[in-house]
């Protein structure tokens, strides 16, 4: 438990690869002056150290630049009128691109500092291995234009007025899977929800019928504009 607080406190490095600085960038006509401010401080090289404490302040910024470990699952004990032989955590890492699995396996040895304790990985399949040198980080790759191009057709007609803004998603994907060969992968969403309206991994995960419709409808407008067939 003091190993898991020493790991609550630890902040992973700052870093802004080309595609959360490309997010950033897109963002600054349509914010308020005074985040436009902070993201402008925060793009300068070097970026600037109150602009950096107040974007980790936001957690969907800190998601976009910092490595993030978080504990999720604790079980310990095998009764309730004895103290505990063994206790188990599975702590969820959300790795930037570019990092290797067993480099953050080894940040994490060293910020719970307990000898005592043993940190192995858990794979894609649900196998515990001792290392995770079997798993590799990649680098990013910059969004296409015209892909860029192709959404901001369809945007347009769909949503006239809305920006499109790319971003780096906080979460797997197949480009996990995809990258280590050489192949790219962009996710293109035309799926529209309430803003806030987060339900991911809930029991409630969902999406409206009518987003629903009207994402269909986006993809069959995206592949065309994309592929050039108007």
């Amino acid at each position: 438990a003091a190993a898991l607080g020493r790991l609550e406190r630890y902040q992973f490095p700052f870093e802004m690869n080309a595609a959360v600085r490309a997010h950033y960038e897109a963002l600054l006509p349509g914010v308020e002056a005074a985040r436009s401010a902070g993201l402008r401080r925060l793009l300068a090289l070097p970026p600037d150290a109150a602009a950096l404490a107040q974007l980790s302040a936001q957690p969907d910024d800190y998601s976009q630049t910092h490595t993030t470990c978080v504990a999720t699952r604790l079980a310990a004990g095998d009764a309730n009128n004895a103290l505990a032989q063994r206790a188990t955590a599975t702590v969820n890492c959300r790795i930037l691109p570019a990092h290797e699995p067993e480099e953050v396996r080894q940040d994490l040895i060293r910020v719970l500092a307990e000898p005592k304790l043993t940190v192995r990985y858990l794979d894609d399949a649900g196998h515990v291995q001792d290392d995770a040198r079997g798993k590799h980080g990649f680098a990013v790759a910059a969004v296409p234009e015209p892909v860029l191009a192709a959404v901001r057709i369809v945007a347009a007609s769909m949503w006239p007025g809305a920006a499109v803004i790319p971003t780096m998603g906080a979460y797997a994907s197949d480009a996990a899977q995809a990258a280590p060969y050489g192949l790219r992968v962009f996710q293109v969403s035309g799926d529209a929800c309430e803003v806030d309206d987060h339900r991911e991994h809930g029991q409630d995960e969902r999406i409206g019928v009518e987003a629903f419709a009207r994402g269909v409808d986006f993809y069959y407008r995206f592949l065309h504009a994309l592929l050039g067939k108007h």
